[in-house]
Parts: C-alpha cells; sequence; structure tokens
C-alpha cells in the first residue's frame, strides 16, 4: 500500500532532520509564502493544471525538491521552472517538431527520465532521450499516485510490483524498476 503525502512529509522530515537543513531539498517542505506565477504558467503554456497537481505545488515548496532519483525545480520559482522546460528557447525543446504536444508539460527530471504531466487527462508520463512522441511511458494514472508511489518506493515501504499495480502504470515501463536503484 501507498504511504499517503503526509506520511512522506514526516517521514523525510524524521529522516533528514538531523542534517540541521543541509538536506531540506529531500524534504516536503510546507512553503513560507504564497506561490506565485501559477496562473500566469497555465496561460503562457496554454494548460490547465489537474487539481492533485495543483494543491501538491500550493501545499509544498518544490522548488528544489528531490524525491529518490526525481528532481522537480532547479532552486528558482517552480512556475518559472516549468515554464522554461515547456517553451521553445530557440535551441531547446523536448519534443519533436514545432509545437508541444497539447496539454503535455515537463513538470520533473531524473536520470534518465523525463516526467511529463498531460493535463487533459492527468496521467504522469515518462520518456527517455531516446524515446518518440509514441513512446511515452504510462507511469501513474494521476499525479497523486505518482508522488505517492515515488515516496513510498524512496522510503522503502513498497515494491516495485506493489506500485506498478497500485499506480495502474504500463506493465511494460522499466521507470518503476529504475527507480527502484
Amino acid at each position: 500500500m501507498l504511504l499517503t503525502v503526509e506520511d512522506i512529509e514526516g517521514r523525510l522530515s524524521t529522516k533528514f532532520s538531523a542534517f540541521n537543513g543541509e538536506l531540506d531539498d529531500l524534504k516536503l517542505l510546507r512553503p513560507t509564502e504564497p506561490v506565485l506565477g501559477i496562473e500566469q504558467m497555465e496561460k503562457q503554456l496554454g494548460i490547465q493544471l489537474p487539481e492533485d497537481f495543483l494543491s501538491f505545488i500550493m501545499a509544498y515548496n518544490i522548488d528544489n525538491l528531490s524525491l529518490g532519483r526525481v528532481a522537480f525545480g532547479c532552486g528558482k520559482s517552480y512556475p518559472s521552472f516549468i515554464i522554461e522546460m515547456n517553451q521553445y528557447n530557440g535551441f531547446y525543446h523536448w519534443w519533436l517538431g514545432d509545437n508541444r504536444p497539447e496539454g503535455i508539460v515537463v513538470i520533473a527530471i531524473s536520470d534518465p527520465y523525463t516526467i511529463l504531466l498531460n493535463t487533459l487527462d492527468k496521467r504522469v508520463y515518462a520518456m527517455t532521450s531516446e524515446s518518440t512522441m509514441d513512446e511515452f511511458e504510462l507511469v501513474a494514472t494521476n499525479f497523486n499516485l505518482f508522488i505517492r508511489a515515488l515516496g513510498s518506493l524512496f522510503l522503502n515501504t513498497a515494491t516495485v510490483d506493489e506500485i506498478r499495480k497500485e499506480v495502474g502504470a504500463d506493465s511494460r515501463t522499466e521507470f518503476w524498476q529504475i527507480m527502484a536503484v
């Protein structure tokens, strides 16, 4: 059974509190000020965030969060990170062709995966640099299940097989196995 987000928050706090703030990027911390820029991000990218993802980014400071092998943000405002990762900048973009697939945005990165949220069907997918646009791997049927599975795996409270089943992942995906290493 997957841990709740609140259980993950508590266990990460317990696990990393002894480091006196040095490892706070590995904890689910509550924001000290309101998260700004979400509406601008949605408008700029032409998306509407699913409620479970929106609630999570409002409840936790993920500007620099790493959970297991997955990194959300990079030390700057998370909405700014999302905009930067999902707009063509003249040099780099994660999609093939001229236009980003409708409703799909990068929400986190990992080695070797890029984590995608489909804001239309609310599912979480993963892709590698070798994936085609038709080869996204379904890793969870919604963001809440994804973050709970990621935390449960990192805290060793669920097996890869349990996670795959509970999150509704594609049976062919290697994502959860790789995240467990």
